[in-house]
């Protein structure tokens, strides 16, 4: 009978407990699997991408951190409108008067160099006459004060006369930062400050001077004081006479030329406003700056607002996040006329159009601004100050609460303050409106099939019957068909809102299709294209031999390998098609993607489509880790495979080191389009050799692989042994003494099955050989005793 010892040596095992020895695979999502050419000038694939590794979504306000601005008071990207520091009146003694009682005044002073103050006064009125012959303008004026008329600071009177139009413009101080031209005549009056001087032209005599002709139609004037400077400019004007020969247009009573009414009839029209201001702070929850938007108001209304035109359709499934950060930061003489609020304007695809109001801080007991079809949601820290609050509002339930609607059109973003005879500063920061990059996405929360698709559009849902839903979809239970016959056009847009796109933007986009019918006569196609802020990329996934071809600056075709009734998924990295198409990097922005296709006569245009996206990608996927053999020893290379997914993906590097020496990196070799493998060198006896997996995409994102905050790992255990023994056996008349032959294994293993169950014998270090001996003996003494 022959006796199996499984000695372990527990020396070893110490050592082997101290090591972890960690998992050989990961689980992670899904990849995308791609079949594309490596070098991504044409990437496609025919599988559907997972769009839970991408982002579809993005932040619809440029600028919306406030980092950039061009100066102090003049912010980049986002629009903006703030009043002027502008009065005009009718002015009595002590104020300077040429006649009568009461001359009127004009005053101007601009906040800063970049947003100059204009005012304009004319008459409520006009009626065009013809044929000014002899026409005459005089009047009085008194410069009071232009501070710089060097740099702008100007008091001028614009004529505008004939047909087409033409203008004289008389400059009384300041001069015109224009030459003369064939429409445009500048006159330099150049009067002194401080006293009433009288201004008095042959209006039809230098109209003939200037443009060689007579003028056939008189049609106004207009007064301008404008400003450039921080200090005020101001003037007067007095008895004011417009005379057509011997008719008198304007003078004294008539018309109110003597301003002796004081404005209690019809007579001069102007628009008084105190300043607001738009500028950069430095109180702010992020970055370097935020937004100030302060009103003062001293005699005249003062109002500020930016805003921003997104045009994204929102839904249920889409629902568009509005977020900022924001802070009444000083508030005085609270009443109904002094206010901060934010304004959403939305239409829907029935036309009909929706105001959402959310009022930071108003006095009164009521929101003093309104409008048809408006709700009124007060935020968290209504009317709190000196403190920064955090907005976020989902736009399309806060309407859908209130109205039935399935989708909403976002058509204006606006954050306003106004002040009357008050003082109000609004703070602002990160302020973002997040929704899908594209409209289309999945087609499920479009109307029913039948119904006009709503996505396309650039400025409103855009209704076409050409372009409607169908429940033939690739995913889910609608897409998108558009069917033309007979030379019909289709032409859709959507604007992107001058999505940022550089060499560093992973871009792509993505959508199935599937041709239904197309007869292929010469003029007739469908191309999906994006426009660049400098140029275009249409990719053509039908078309005809004669397709016009003035659409786009450059054709990419899709449709190799597609036949009929067949889906087909197109996956484009756009940064790479442009640089192949155009052989530069791309630095600027997308503005948006149309969709257009040409039939012809006699013919007949069908395709559907279906998840249509534009995306960034993510840093690549990496899974599914395996390493063999799972329990190495001494001799033996390792083998380590892993699953790797990226659209853009560069390299994938095995990262190992021995004993925590260096950390030595091995390219891995690809076997399929998302398999890849490298080896570890075998090692000595006991090296304990940690590893993980890198992975990056020529983008410069970066992923890594390893077993939670460790590294992957194993010792490497001795190669299996056997020693053996020869049996002798020994005779003699009295009795026989059997020496069986004993085979002893040494068996170390990286990983324990503990499913044996045999007679093993588990030995401490000191008396391992003395048990065996032990054992041996014991077994012998036994066999002797039976026979």
């Amino acid at each position: 009978m022959t006796t199996h010892l499984r000695v372990i040596s527990t020396l070893f095992l110490v050592a082997l407990f101290m090591q972890p020895i960690l998992a050989a695979t990961l689980q992670h999502p899904a990849v995308i699997p791609h079949t594309g050419e490596r070098d991504g000038q044409h990437p496609f694939t025919t599988a559907v991408t997972n769009f839970t590794r991408v982002d579809w979504t993005t932040n619809h306000i440029p600028n919306g951190g406030f980092e950039s601005w061009s100066a102090p008071h003049d912010l980049d990207s986002l629009n903006s409108y703030r009043t002027v520091e502008r009065y005009a009146w009718y002015a009595m003694a002590p104020w300077p008067v040429s006649e009568g009682l009461r001359s009127f005044g004009m005053e101007v002073r601009a906040i800063d160099p970049d947003h100059p103050s204009e005012l304009i006064v004319t008459k409520s009125s006009w009626t065009y006459w013809n044929n000014p012959a002899n026409l005459t303008l005089k009047f009085d004026f008194f410069v009071d004060e232009i501070p710089d008329p060097g740099v702008g600071d100007a008091f001028y009177v614009h004529v505008e006369m004939g047909t087409p139009a033409r203008h004289l413009y008389y400059y009384m101080s300041g001069s015109a930062q224009a030459s003369n031209s064939s429409y445009n005549a500048y006159f330099t009056v150049n009067a002194d400050t401080g006293s009433w001087q009288t201004f008095d032209a042959n209006l039809t005599r230098d109209f003939i001077d200037a443009f060689g002709v007579e003028p056939t139609t008189f049609r106004q004037f207009q007064y301008y004081l404008y400003g450039i400077s921080s200090d005020y400019a101001r003037t007067f004007i007095d008895d004011v006479w417009l005379v057509n020969s011997s008719y008198v247009q304007i003078g004294g009573s008539q018309a109110y030329g003597d301003f002796e009414t004081g404005g209690t009839g019809p007579s001069w029209y102007y628009i008084r406003s105190d300043p607001s201001d738009i500028s950069q702070s430095s109180i702010r929850t992020q970055g370097d700056w935020s937004l100030n938007i302060t009103s003062l108001s001293v005699k005249s209304s003062s109002q500020a607002y930016v805003y921003t035109s997104p045009y994204k359709r929102i839904t249920s499934v889409n629902p568009g996040i509005l977020r900022f950060n924001w802070r009444i930061e000083a508030l005085e003489h609270s009443t109904d006329d002094v206010y901060a609020y934010v304004y959403v304007k939305c239409s829907n695809g029935t036309g009909n159009e929706f105001s959402l109001f959310y009022p930071l801080s108003y006095g009164g007991s009521s929101f003093p601004v309104s409008g048809s079809s408006s709700v009124v949601i007060h935020p968290d820290g209504f009317n709190s100050t000196g403190v920064w609050n955090s907005f976020e509002r989902n736009p399309y339930e806060d309407v859908a609460a209130f109205n039935a609607t399935n989708d909403l059109f976002v058509e204006q973003i606006m954050i306003r303050v106004n002040a009357l005879v008050s003082r109000i500063t609004l703070l602002v920061d990160e302020l973002s409106f997040n929704c899908s990059i594209v409209n289309d996405m999945s087609y499920e929360d479009q109307p029913e099939p039948g119904e006009p698709v709503h996505s396309w559009g650039w400025t409103s849902i855009r209704e076409d019957p050409h372009l409607t839903v169908t429940d033939v979809a690739r995913t889910g239970e609608k897409a998108a068909n558009l069917t033309l016959t007979d030379g019909d056009e289709y032409y859709g847009s959507q604007g992107l809102s001058n999505l940022p796109f550089t060499n560093a933007t992973e871009l792509y986009l993505d959508w199935n299709w599937r041709v239904e019918e197309f007869t292929a006569n010469d003029y007739e196609g469908v191309v999906l294209g994006v426009y660049f802020d400098d140029t275009s990329i249409g990719y053509v996934m039908a078309n005809g031999s004669g397709m016009e071809n003035g659409d786009f600056d450059e054709y990419v075709p899709v449709a190799t390998g597609a036949s009929v009734g067949t889906w087909v998924n197109t996956q484009r990295n756009l940064v790479e098609d442009y640089v192949s198409a155009f052989g530069q990097q791309p630095n600027g922005t997308i503005e948006g993607v149309v969709l257009i296709a040409y039939s012809d006569m006699g013919s007949h245009v069908e395709i559907l489509l279906d998840d249509l996206y534009v995306y960034t990608d993510s840093a690549p996927t990496l899974s599914d880790l395996a390493m063999s053999p799972t329990a190495p020893v001494e001799g033996q290379n390792v083998t380590v495979n892993v699953t790797a997914y990226d659209p853009s993906l560069d390299t994938v590097v095995l990262h190992y080191r021995v004993n925590a020496s260096q950390w030595v990196p091995v390219q891995m070799s690809e076997l399929t389009e998302t398999n890849f493998t490298a080896s570890i060198p075998a090692q000595s006896l006991h090296a304990v050799v940690e590893f993980y997996v890198t992975a990056n995409d020529t983008f410069g994102k970066t992923a890594t692989l390893s077993n939670g905050s460790d590294y992957f790992g194993y010792v490497v255990a001795s190669a299996p042994t056997t020693t053996s023994t020869t049996t002798t056996t020994t005779t003699t008349t009295s009795s026989t003494t059997t020496t069986s032959s004993t085979t002893t294994e040494t068996i170390t293993s990286a990983t324990t099955t503990g499913n044996e169950r045999q007679l093993d014998v588990v030995l401490m270090v000191v008396g391992v050989a003395v048990v065996a001996v032990v054992v041996l003996v014991a077994y012998g003494f036994f066999r002797k005793t039976r026979a």
